[in-house]
C-alpha cells in the first residue's frame, strides 16, 4: 500500500510540474538562470535546456521529500530543508563560476575589440568578429545577441541592453555602456578603449593581490578548523558526554560552529 502511494503521489507531481512547465516562458526568470547554468556545464550539448533541468530538478526533490515524508514526517522537513539549500549554494556556486570565467576574459576581450574595431571601425562586427575567439559563456553571450542584431530581431543598442543585463561583470556592464553612449553620440572611441584597458589592468593587479590575501585566510581558518576536530577526536566518552548533555557543553559546540561559519562568510564578502 505505502509504495502504491507513493507512486502515485510521485506520477501525479510529476504529471502537475510537466503540465505547468510547458506554459512557462522561455523569458522566465528561473528559466533564464538555469540556461546559465546549463551554458557554464556545457550541458547544452546534450540536448538540455533551462525547462528540462527545472523539470528533472522539481522532481528530484519530490522524489526525496515524499519519500522521506512518508516515512518519518519531520525527518522528511528538514531533508527536504537541506536538499533545497544545497541546490541553492550549487547554483550560486555555478553563477560565481560563470561570472569568474568571464571577468578573466575582460582584457583579451578589450584587445581583441579593440583591433577589430580599427579593422572595420563598426561596432557590430567588432563585437561578432571578437565572439569567435572567445571561450564559453562570453563566446555564446555575445554570439547570440549579434546573430539577433543581423537578423533584424533586435536594434544594436537593444543588443547592448541585453548584454548589459546578462552579463554579471561590472567591467563589461560599463563597456557596453560607454559602447552604447557611442553609437548614439559618437566621440573618441579609441581613446575610451584604451582607458578601459588601462583600468582593467589596475583592477586585474588589485584582485591578484586580495586573491593571494584571501587564499592565505582560507589556509588559515582550514588549520584552525582541522585542529579543532582533532582535538575533539581525541576527548574521552565522558568528555563528549559532558559537550553533547549538558548546557554548557552545548553552548561550547554552538558557539565554535557559529563562529566558522562566520569567519567563512566575512571571508566570502572580502
Amino acid at each position: 500500500m505505502f509504495f502504491a502511494l507513493l507512486a502515485a503521489s510521485v506520477v501525479f507531481l510529476a504529471a502537475a510540474l510537466y503540465f505547468f512547465l510547458t506554459t512557462v516562458s522561455p523569458e522566465n526568470r528561473i528559466i533564464r538562470e538555469l540556461d546559465k547554468i546549463i551554458d557554464i556545464l556545457e550541458l547544452d550539448t546534450y540536448g538540455i535546456d533551462g525547462k528540462t533541468l527545472f523539470i528533472v530538478i522539481l522532481f528530484a526533490l519530490a522524489v526525496i521529500s515524499i519519500r522521506f515524508i512518508y516515512v518519518q514526517f519531520y525527518q522528511g522537513f528538514f531533508i527536504l530543508a537541506v536538499l533545497l539549500y544545497l541546490t541553492y549554494e550549487f547554483s550560486k556556486s555555478i553563477m560565481n563560476l560563470r561570472t569568474r570565467k568571464i571577468e578573466k576574459q575582460y582584457i583579451d576581450f578589450l584587445n581583441l575589440y579593440s583591433n577589430f574595431f580599427n579593422t572595420f571601425n563598426n561596432c557590430p562586427d567588432a563585437l561578432r568578429e571578437t565572439s569567435k575567439y572567445l571561450r564559453r559563456p562570453l563566446k555564446n553571450i555575445i554570439s547570440k545577441n549579434v546573430l539577433a542584431y543581423e537578423r533584424s530581431l533586435k536594434s544594436f543598442d537593444e543588443i547592448l541592453t541585453s548584454l548589459e543585463e546578462e552579463i554579471d561583470s561590472l567591467e563589461f556592464k560599463k563597456f557596453f555602456h560607454f559602447t552604447k553612449m557611442y553609437s548614439k553620440y559618437g566621440g573618441n572611441y579609441n581613446e575610451m578603449l584604451n582607458k578601459l584597458k588601462e583600468q582593467a589592468l589596475k583592477n586585474r593587479q588589485l584582485k591578484e593581490e586580495q586573491d593571494v590575501n584571501k587564499k592565505t585566510a582560507y589556509l588559515v581558518l582550514g588549520i584552525v578548523i582541522l585542529i579543532s576536530f582533532v582535538a575533539y577526536l581525541g576527548l574521552s566518552p565522558h568528555d563528549i558526554y559532558i559537550l553533547t548533555h549538558t548546557p554548557a557543553g552545548i553552548a561550547v559546540l554552538v558557539y565554535n560552529f557559529f563562529s566558522y561559519i562566520f569567519a567563512v562568510a566575512i571571508l566570502k564578502s572580502i
